[in-house]
């Protein structure tokens, strides 16, 4: 299963740990390029994207298309 979450705070690296535990692909989309830098070497390269997940080329380039659940774990509601 492909998950994108958008955030990567508590809730998002939570989440993100037990679904790459799980076998799933994931991808991070987090906003402060600093917090995507530490998720980066917490959760590999290959799972974080620094970009406002609410920016349509993010989404794109993230793969919403194919994306079977997108998950926005964000303290904004917008």
């Amino acid at each position: 299963m492909y998950v994108v979450l958008i955030g990567g705070g508590n809730v998002g690296i939570q989440l993100a740990k037990r679904l790459i535990a799980r076998g799933d692909e994931i991808l991070v989309i987090e906003k402060d390029s600093s917090t995507a830098g530490k998720l980066a070497n917490l959760l590999g390269e290959a799972h974080v994207v620094h970009g406002d997940g609410c920016e349509l080329f993010t989404q794109r380039d993230a793969g919403f298309n194919r994306a079977d659940v997108i998950v926005a774990a964000t303290g904004e509601d917008e």
